[in-house]
């Protein structure tokens, strides 16, 4: 491995423990308790209206709020309260590269969401289907699912917290996602919504299939994330 490797690789995981280092947090921990007691309660909710139509109707509830907003309380907590900029800069001021700290950042960011959104769709569908075998091939495929969809919001936010005083452009980038994402056309395709929505059994977005809303989630995390670390400068 050459020395710009091994420097490279070295600021990567030093920005990994700076995301690590506030998610160990009681902030983190109650943002998964919360998650996780509202996706028990979705599921209690829609079992006793229809025994039948639960598990779909709790998958909705779960994909159209709890994995945007605990994405994005997650990722926020990541980040901090400042610009992505400013919260690397207590490494970057020692000459490490903020663009490389912000990527292990941002790398930290979208597990720690994609392992809470699986956590909540997992915990949903257990309660809906109160020990019906049928849990199990339901509960793989939603859940590579929901870690497309955590990685993906956690990406979007902590792109838009490198805009605006103190990362407000955050906000934006959740109201742009339940507005313009719950749309059906091209603009909609940006956002992480219309896509989980397509891959859960709703409408598609823009005309595509679910096997290209999933590369295209996937595709956004890769490209916003990118563009994240980018937007910090060297």
């Amino acid at each position: 491995m050459s020395t710009t490797t091994r420097l490279a690789s070295s600021a990567i995981l030093d920005g990994a423990r700076v995301a690590l280092s506030r998610l160990r947090s009681t902030n983190l921990v109650l943002t998964g308790v919360a998650a996780m007691a509202a996706a028990f309660a979705i599921a209690i909710v829609h079992r006793q209206h229809t025994l039948v139509a639960a598990p779909s109707q709790t998958l909705v509830g779960v994909f159209r709020y709890l994995v945007p907003l605990s994405s994005f309380a997650i990722a926020s907590v990541a980040v901090g309260r400042h610009r992505l900029d400013d919260s690397v800069w207590c490494l970057a001021r020692h000459g490490v590269p903020k663009q490389l700290l912000a990527v292990g950042l941002v790398g930290v960011a979208a597990i720690a969401a994609a392992g809470c959104s699986v956590l909540c769709v997992g915990l949903g569908l257990m309660v809906a289907y109160a020990g019906d075998a049928g849990v199990w091939a339901d509960l793989i495929t939603s859940s590579w699912i929901a870690a497309l969809g955590g990685g993906a919001y956690a990406c979007w936010t902590v792109a838009g917290a490198a805009v605006f005083r103190l990362g407000r452009g955050r906000w934006l980038v959740l109201v742009a996602d339940f507005t313009i994402g719950s749309g059906a056309g091209w603009l909609a395709a940006t956002m992480p919504r219309a896509h989980l929505r397509s891959l859960i059994g709703g409408a598609d977005v823009a005309g595509l299939d679910q096997p290209a809303s999933s590369v295209m989630l996937l595709a956004m995390t890769l490209v916003v994330g990118g563009l994240a670390a980018l937007r910090t400068g060297r």
